[in-house]
């Protein structure tokens, strides 16, 4: 029960020591299991390339398949518990739509060109009027750093449909670490 307690406080403190140092996820519960990340994309810049239009973020990666559409992608890392497995969701809390918008497509930066050059674009992708991207929520394996075990929880907050030009932006999301029961040993799991 100690060892529980011990893990639980520890978990609490790491993953919010790791929740810090980005300002769009805030630890907002972590008790039972449980953990509810609040995240808030922040402020988002947008510039015109040609017809397309490009979102910028400092404090993002981006979604980087040559050729589909270039839209931040924000990512933190939260604690686990070595022995437990976990089941991560997320809800839209709060959204809006924009439109008569086309995102521009990824272009591979090592080429070096000029942004307005536009080399790839995945025309069967722009034309089939599925939503991009497939997956919002993106989680790593279990990585192992220094000991501890984490998730790297990746979001793009954004849903884009090419046929319509109609983006969702989810201006809030709640993403839950649930703890969902005990995990097979494993090379990672401590004896």
């Amino acid at each position: 029960m100690v060892k529980k307690i011990f893990l639980i406080t520890l978990t609490l403190i790491c993953s919010n020591h790791l929740l810090v140092g980005t300002n769009q996820f805030i630890l907002n519960s972590a008790q039972n299991g449980n953990t509810k990340i609040q995240f808030a994309p922040g402020d988002i810049q947008t510039e015109s390339i040609g017809e397309y239009t490009r979102f910028v973020s400092p404090n993002s990666g981006k979604t980087t398949k040559q050729g589909m559409p270039e839209l931040p992608l924000f990512s933190t890392f939260v604690q686990i518990d070595p022995i437990k497995e976990y089941l991560v969701s997320y809800s839209v809390i709060q959204s809006h739509t924009l439109e008569n918008i086309k995102i521009y497509p990824f272009q591979n930066d090592r080429e070096g060109k000029n942004p307005s050059i536009i080399n790839h674009v995945n025309l069967e992708y722009y034309e089939s009027g599925h939503s991009y991207p497939e997956e919002n929520l993106i989680v790593s394996d279990r990585l192992v750093m220094r000991g501890l075990q984490l998730f790297n929880i990746s979001i793009v907050p954004f849903e884009y449909n090419p046929t319509s030009n109609e983006m969702v932006v989810y201006n809030e999301i709640e993403i839950t670490v649930e703890e969902i029961g005990d995990r097979e040993s494993d090379e990672f799991t401590p004896q």
